[in-house]
């Protein structure tokens, strides 16, 4: 079998346990030298992306969510310095990652409180408040097919 059926069948989740490593890795590092950061940043991109998956395969994505606002709470100083390049241009820097991930944690949490509500109309604007703050445009279009999906 592939790497991944043979890690799915030792690791029920093994998404989550990555998140959590990565969380574990964030949560020790006293001084974020390089490769914490490093950390840092995968955690602020891929998690939103993950937790917006989870929910538009009808999953839980509030652990995920969970681990975001510890890593903002823990580490928001450093996540404040952090930025990406602004896809837009090329040249320009996005937000800074702390607000990136913030974005990617409230627009996931409030499609699905929206959708268990069954409030569509509610859903499509929380995605469009929060897409434009949102890091690239992966989890906007998982969003979208939560949404697509609640019909």
């Amino acid at each position: 079998p592939d790497l991944e059926a043979r890690v799915a069948l030792r690791v029920p989740d093994p998404r989550r346990v990555g998140f959590e490593r990565l969380l574990a890795s964030i949560r020790a590092a006293e001084t974020l030298p390089r490769r914490g950061r490093i950390h840092l940043l995968r955690l602020a991109v891929l998690l939103p992306i993950e937790a917006a998956r989870r929910l538009a395969e009808g999953g839980e994505p509030e652990p995920l969510l969970a681990m975001g606002e510890e890593a903002l709470a823990i580490r928001r100083e450093i996540l404040a310095e952090m930025r990406l390049p602004d896809p837009e241009d090329g040249t320009g820097t996005s937000d800074p990652l702390d607000r990136l991930l913030e974005a990617g944690i409230g627009a996931v949490r409030e499609v699905g409180e929206a959708l268990r509500d069954g409030d569509r109309p509610r859903a499509e604007a929380a995605l469009a408040r929060y897409r434009p703050r949102l890091p690239g445009p992966e989890t906007g279009a998982l969003l979208e097919r939560a949404i697509e999906a609640s019909r």
